[in-house]
Parts: C-alpha cells; sequence; structure tokens
C-alpha cells in the first residue's frame, strides 16, 4: 500500500508525494506529475474521461537541471498563489 502525503499551497494548490512522485493538482482541468519518466502535464475536462497528456520535460534533461526546476516551479507556484488570492478578494 502506497501512502500518500499532501501539503496545501494556498486556497487552490496542492502539492502530493506518493511513492511513484509528487504532482502538483488544484485548479481544475490540470495536472502536473514529476516521475522516474520525468515532467508531464495532463489537461483534461472535469466530469469527463477526455483528457491529454504529455512529457514536458524527459528524465534524462530533469537529472541535469533539476535545481533550477525545482526553484522556478516554486516561483510561480508563489506568484500564482497571490495572484489568486488577490483576485478573488475583489
Amino acid at each position: 500500500m502506497a501512502k500518500r502525503k499532501s501539503i496545501a499551497l494556498g486556497k487552490w494548490l496542492k502539492l502530493n508525494f506518493s511513492q511513484s512522485g509528487v504532482s502538483l493538482t488544484g485548479l481544475k482541468g490540470v495536472r502536473f506529475n514529476l516521475s522516474k519518466r520525468g515532467l508531464r502535464g495532463t489537461a483534461y475536462i472535469p466530469g469527463t474521461s477526455i483528457s491529454k497528456s504529455k512529457t514536458l520535460l524527459p528524465r534524462d534533461h530533469f537529472k541535469k537541471y533539476w535545481i533550477q526546476y525545482i526553484i522556478g516551479g516554486i516561483v510561480v507556484i508563489v506568484i500564482f498563489n497571490q495572484f489568486l488570492t488577490h483576485a478573488s478578494i475583489k
């Protein structure tokens, strides 16, 4: 049985950790997964079985530049979260 750990990143985003990798979820219709295959993005239509997945960064490329991608991802999450927080107040 796989253990799962989740961390909320603001009101809309959640970072999920499992034995197979890390995923970022929260916005309806978009999901990002980081696993041994690399970074994959999935766009889907909620409530249907329609989805499209694509490898955004292959494993070899990610292994070479992993720290830059982690730092960049954190910066994007923080900025996006701030944008959503301020947009919902109005």
